[in-house]
């Protein structure tokens, strides 16, 4: 196995925004960084046609985490919300290399982003505001993917992927005025 990268597009050659890093066998494919191979000559030229194409490609899918919080609609100035994530942590089936394979989503670290600009770490925060207004928070998980050819062991830390929870909205509003009244 060798730790190898290539464009979203599937290429090595056509730059694309992102970039895809996974442990391959070694020889399965071209990486970004190696050499052309010089072309070979066969002294008997042979045709093979198949009717379906070997695609290099992990495919499957992570549920995206879900973020909620307590008291979940309106916080008062300087008191403490509390901020919790549901995390999944999942086995799927998917196919890599044209064979099935097991795909292995575990959650590695958990970061919150406040629209005050406050970021907090982990899967459950409190937090408080120091100011009255509208706010909003999402988390964002990071995920080790690993996987495994059936019958074979697992490889670990094939690659890393991140996912954002749902966007939490959060008034912050003042105390509401006692009166104390006296007779």
């Amino acid at each position: 196995m060798r730790l190898c990268s290539y464009y979203l597009n599937n290429s090595i050659d056509s730059p694309t925004e992102g970039v895809i890093t996974a442990w391959v066998p070694v020889g399965a494919r071209s990486c970004i960084g190696d050499a052309l191979p010089e072309p070979k000559v066969a002294s008997k030229t042979s045709v093979v046609e198949s009717s379906s194409g070997l695609r290099d490609s992990l495919t499957s899918f992570s549920n995206r985490p879900f973020a909620s919080w307590v008291p979940g609609d309106e916080l008062e100035i300087f008191e403490f919300g509390q901020f919790d994530l549901e995390v999944n942590n999942r086995t799927t089936t998917g196919h890599l290399l044209g064979q099935t394979a097991q795909i292995r989503f575990t959650a590695s670290s958990t970061s919150w982003y406040f629209s005050d600009s406050v970021t907090l770490s982990g899967r459950s925060v409190s937090k408080s505001f120091q100011a009255i207004g509208s706010f909003s928070a999402v988390a964002k998980v990071t995920y080790r993917v690993d996987y495994r050819m059936l019958g074979r062991n697992w490889v670990t830390n094939a690659a890393t992927v991140s996912l954002s929870s749902n966007k939490l909205a959060i008034e912050v509003t003042e105390p509401p005025r006692r009166t104390l009244l006296i007779l």
